[in-house]
């Protein structure tokens, strides 16, 4: 049986639009960085493109599982894609970060 188990990460990012010769630039750049709680520094950049997104992130290792990993965090990559399935409904939109 696993006991309860909760995790707190707090943080923020810098978006820059790229320029475009159209009305709606196709590409953004951000880049940030998080924490989680006694645990990890987590750098990331994200890549978006239109309704498509790519997040490249590392865990760097903080806690003491440090030593279990010699000192090496985790690599990872995070692809999303954003819209609604379907139809629009103007009644649940969401913020776009």
């Amino acid at each position: 049986l696993q006991s309860p188990y909760h995790e707190y990460i707090g943080g923020a990012m810098l978006k820059y639009i790229l320029p475009s010769n159209s009305n709606t630039p196709p590409f953004s750049l951000a880049a940030g960085v998080f924490y989680r709680y006694q645990d990890s520094w987590i750098p990331t950049v994200k890549l978006n493109y239109k309704k498509t997104a790519i997040t490249f992130s590392y865990d760097i290792n903080t806690s003491s599982l440090k030593t279990l990993t010699n000192s090496f965090g985790g690599f990872e990559i995070s692809l999303f894609t954003s819209g609604m399935w379907g139809g629009y409904d103007d009644k649940h939109l969401c913020p776009r970060f």
